[in-house]
């Protein structure tokens, strides 16, 4: 019985997080939105361990879930556009 009411309390905490988590996905448009650290490496051109810093460093956007991590196609975009140092304009 002890059991049952644990893993009922369990449930009731896991479920809300879970419902919250799909939502978000879903509202991303999972159509392929979201990728590993290993599939933005392969199309980015990028090395996990690069991308996998990045993530540690909360550089780039992601969606964190246990161990997992799901990146947005567009992410390291946007980290570029971000970072671009411009050059400066000479004047002479």
């Amino acid at each position: 019985m002890v059991f049952i009411r644990s893993l009922k309390r369990i449930m009731c905490q896991v479920i809300p997080h879970l419902a919250r988590f799909w939502e978000k996905i879903a509202m991303q448009g999972i159509s392929g939105d979201l990728l590993t650290p290993r599939q933005l490496a392969q199309r980015s051109g990028w090395s996990v361990k690069t991308i996998r810093k990045l993530l540690a460093e909360r550089r780039i956007r992601h969606l964190k879930r246990g161990n997992r991590y799901l990146i947005p196609q567009n992410a390291i975009q946007e980290f570029l556009d971000t970072n671009m140092v411009e050059p400066e304009v000479s004047h002479g």
